[in-house]
């Protein structure tokens, strides 16, 4: 309990000088900054016409420090980056223009796939389906809340249409041989939100730039 308000004390003398010396372009670790600023700024410098991202670790820096093409893209804070053509800017102004596009990573989804799984693992078909609902909703939530600020709307219908998947297949293994004919066709996404599942797509948001 000593350390911790130790830690706090020196935390609240600290802070404002070092805070003083940061650069506005430097988000980690900082009070009232966040990842998704950080990649919204990158949206934007990208836009703007910045073509470079450096990422510096001091850890095995000079036994491991190594430069690579990046066009196909990037991985970072659980996004893949990736300059994408403007079709719109060509058939409209006869220009070449690029965007920063950002969705989940391949890492991302497959840490959330995971998370879905063990929640809806059929030793766990006894449970009542909302029960297995109310746990998924806020990892499905948190999720999309740190993914929406991105060109995610693919990724999150995917996301929606596993989590259906897997709680489809949990139903079949409760009914077992008391599923009457048909009955899985009532299980849609449909039926699933009306017992209170938290759907992601349509819940894209972008921020202002920070």
């Amino acid at each position: 309990m000593r350390d911790r308000v130790a830690q706090q004390a020196a935390k609240i003398v600290l802070e404002p000088v070092f805070e003083a010396g940061f650069l506005p372009c430097s988000y980690g670790f900082r009070p009232k900054r966040s990842a998704t600023q950080a990649m919204e700024r990158l949206r934007v410098g990208f836009a703007k016409g910045s073509c470079f991202v450096v990422e510096f670790d001091i850890r095995n820096f000079f036994g491991g420090f190594r430069l690579r093409e990046g066009r196909g893209g990037l991985d970072f804070l659980g996004c893949h980056f990736r300059a994408r053509f403007s079709g719109r800017s060509w058939e409209k102004y006869d220009t070449v223009r690029f965007y920063l596009h950002r969705r989940p990573s391949q890492a991302a989804m497959k840490r959330l796939r995971d998370k879905v799984r063990v929640r809806t693992d059929r030793r766990r078909s006894g449970m009542d389906i909302r029960d297995v609902i109310a746990e998924l909703n806020p990892i499905l939530r948190g999720w999309g809340n740190y993914f929406r600020t991105g060109n995610a709307a693919r990724k999150f219908r995917q996301v929606d249409n596993h989590v259906v998947w897997r709680l489809r297949r949990l139903m079949l293994e409760k009914r077992g041989r008391n599923l009457r004919g048909g009955q899985q066709n009532a299980w849609t996404e449909e039926w699933f939100v009306g017992h209170g599942l938290y759907c992601l797509r349509g819940t894209i948001r972008y921020p202002k730039t920070a």
